[in-house]
């Protein structure tokens, strides 16, 4: 890999070392101890944009140098008994850092020629000289050759651009200029003879300007042609030199639908894998498991899609050794343990047949608190933070469609059936982790109507609605559906809310709170311990940072709101929405579904009953932050069960009863876990083309002498 990393240097060097020779012409002549130079850069070439504003050029003679921030076009002139004795050469033209050869120019004299004139714009545009009086040189002269024009018309005049700022000095903070090696040398002046060759005005034609420029844009593009070949090289160089990469397959099986992960990994198998993302892949497919509660015997051609899916991103010699796992969650979790047995039995035959390593325990139904803690994994996977002491953790909460998983690290005392211990490691993690059921967005919603459409408030998911006429705070004012009813996504249970006429929707963000809130405090009588925020479970206090993910997420990216310290907003925000009308929100948002556009109105009532008022989170807390990926990686608790799948060599290493897990006892104290070979390529040809940059606009000592 090192080896790979140097041999693509040099070969940038090389080709950025071909391509260093800039398009500048140096135009002026000397007259009267008064030397005048214009630098003019080639309008096609293109300084780096980012490096634009820092950006000079440094013309030097013996002794005196002249900089400009505006390389576009240059002019000063220098004053002194000397300047006439030696050649003006462009110095460097870099960024302000970098250090170029201040070595002397070969000694000449200099011979007047006829100039013309150029108009300056006002401002000092030259270093002001002695000479006064009626002969003293126009510092608006330049040397030039006369052109011919017929009899009678204006002499055509040349404007020079602005420039920016112009400095004699070095400006603050430069090295000292480096000293000749012998300090008290001489230049001894040429030979008449090589004198006039080298001073003889030699001003090129239109045809050789256009050779010249013909000529190097062929440089650029020779130039440009070896850095892409260099960077492919490095690209399959690296790419080749890479171990292999191993396969695994996670189907998850969700509420409203399963998707299956396609993660491509490198690691041996008893160390945390390094996944390769640039070969990782997920597709969805709907319905969910639990709709085939009627006919488990069809749930498993509903995983084909899945399964032809996998078999397209994993390469086939690799299928035998690859291993495949269907986890589902809380679909299934609600459903009758006979019903969901058949279900995943379904299931079986079809990945029995699929070409991958399957077995028959590895199509099975996880725990709330184990989908919790994969997804804690999966996030702290992606931060670098796992095995490291020094390192503070970030909690998790899921606010799924059926459930809420929440998971994050505390050293207070927990209940045994909440407590679980993870190890990484030398670092051991004392979770809490759980799963809410019921109170995720979707049944959450049909349990409101439900209960609100209920005397007594004891009305559960799948009971009858009454004919009772009730307000519906959590739905936009003058929302009719027609025909009765209007059905939304499909829930846990994939039933369907039914809007009757009764009900009549008044759009009042803070009833919606209000009556969700009640929701999720709903069974606090049942608490057996000391304290109990959500129903009858225990919650501590919320330590550290937090991630709120899925439907937090969904939400907060609907109403377009930051990511920290959104609960203030996300409360305008949805009183907004619930106060408005409902023909123009359809109208506003007539991209999305009416059903899913239904449910924003509720769900921003209830991600701030949840957090402010159930949570306890302040309004302005930035310890939450709300994303669905960290650094382009997803949060997904089927990458987190994938990593301790690989991590270990136990079959069943989650036991959230609070036994210890010890998923891997070789990780490196501090080492990032995250192995990306494509952003590593990448990141190699980003340097390689920052060499070329530096080498090309670093130093150059080309010479540009008088005409």
């Amino acid at each position: 890999m090192r080896g790979a990393v140097h041999l693509l240097l040099v070969v940038c060097a090389v080709v950025a070392g071909g391509a260093t020779a800039l398009d500048f012409s140096v135009d002026g002549g000397c007259r009267e101890g008064v030397r005048t130079a214009a630098v003019t850069v080639d309008p096609r070439w293109r300084f780096p944009s980012s490096r634009l504003r820092d950006t000079y050029v440094a013309l030097q003679t013996w002794k005196q140098e002249a900089i400009f921030s505006d390389p576009k076009n240059l002019t000063t002139d220098w004053v002194g008994p000397e300047v006439c004795n030696y050649t003006v050469r462009v110095l460097r033209v870099a960024a302000v850092g970098p250090q170029g050869s201040d070595n002397p120019c070969p000694a000449t004299t200099c011979r007047p020629s006829p100039s013309r004139t150029v108009d300056h714009p006002p401002g000092p545009l030259h270093h002001p000289r002695p000479h006064t009086g009626p002969h003293a040189p126009s510092p608006h002269r330049i040397p030039s050759t006369p052109s011919r024009r017929r009899a009678g018309t204006t002499p055509r005049r040349r404007r020079a651009p602005r420039l920016r700022s112009i400095s004699l000095t070095r400006p603050p903070g430069w090295p000292p200029r480096p000293r000749m090696r012998r300090p008290n040398a001489r230049v001894d002046p040429r030979g008449e003879a090589e004198e006039a060759a080298t001073l003889a005005p030699t001003i090129p034609s239109r045809m050789g300007a256009r050779r010249s420029s013909g000529s190097s844009s062929r440089r650029r593009l020779a130039g440009a042609l070896a850095l892409l070949v260099a960077s492919s090289l490095a690209l399959l160089l690296l790419l080749s030199r890479s171990p292999r990469p191993r396969y695994g397959v996670v189907i998850d099986a969700g509420s409203t639908g399963s998707r299956v992960h396609v993660i491509a990994y490198r690691g041996a198998a008893a160390a945390l894998p390094g996944i390769d993302w640039g070969r990782t892949a997920s597709m969805k497919a709907s319905p969910g498991l639990s709709s085939f509660a009627s006919d488990p015997g069809s749930a498993g051609r509903s995983l084909a899609p899945l399964v032809e899916f996998a078999r397209r991103r994993v390469p086939p010699e690799s299928w035998a050794g690859t291993d495949m796992r269907l986890m589902a969650t809380a679909g299934l979790r609600l459903l009758d343990p006979v019903v969901a047995e058949a279900v995943l039995e379904s299931c079986r035959v079809l990945l029995r047949e699929s070409g991958f390593q399957f077995q028959d325990e590895w199509a099975t139904v996880i725990s709330g608190a184990e989908e919790g803690m994969y997804a804690w994994i999966a996030a702290n996977y992606a931060l670098g933070t796992l095995g490291d002491a020094s390192k503070d953790t970030t909690g998790i909460i899921e606010l799924g469609g059926a459930s809420i998983q929440v998971t994050f690290v505390t050293n207070k005392p927990l209940p045994p059936e909440f407590s679980h211990t993870l190890k990484f490691g030398d670092v051991t993690y004392n979770l809490y982790s759980h799963s809410f059921l019921h109170l995720g967005q979707n049944v959450a919603y049909e349990s409101l109507h439900d209960m609100l459409s209920t005397p007594g408030l004891k009305s559960m998911a799948t009971h009858l609605i009454s004919q009772a006429k009730y307000r519906d705070p959590c739905t936009p004012r003058g929302f009719s559906p027609m025909e009765g009813e209007v059905k939304l996504p499909a829930s846990v249970l994939e039933s369907k809310v039914e809007y009757r006429p009764y009900a009549h929707a008044v759009g009042n963000f803070s009833e919606c709170r209000s009556a969700a809130l009640t929701l999720l405090q709903k069974g606090r009588e049942e608490c057996i311990y000391h304290e109990c925020r959500m129903g009858a479970a225990f919650v501590p206090d919320l330590d550290g940072k937090f991630l709120a993910t899925e439907n937090f997420y969904h939400t907060t990216k609907f109403f377009g709101l930051r990511s920290k310290s959104f609960l203030s907003d996300l409360m305008l925000a949805g009183e907004q929405f619930c106060h408005g009308d409902w023909s123009k929100i359809k109208k506003e948002y007539r991209s999305f579904n009416e059903g899913e556009l239904l449910l924003f109105c509720f769900s921003s009532a209830y991600i701030v009953a949840l957090l402010h008022d159930t949570l306890k989170v302040p309004l302005d807390d930035k310890r939450i932050d709300v994303a669905n990926q960290i650094g382009g990686m997803p949060v997904d608790w089927a990458l987190g069960a994938f990593i301790v799948k690989k991590a270990s060599n136990q079959t069943d290493m989650l036991h959230p009863e609070g036994e210890k897990i010890s998923p891997e006892d070789d990780i490196r104290h501090g080492e990032r876990l995250v192995h990306h070979n494509q952003g590593e390529a990448m990141s190699l040809v980003r340097r390689c083309w920052d060499l070329v940059e530096f080498l090309r606009w670093g130093a150059s000592d080309r010479v540009c002498k008088f005409s």
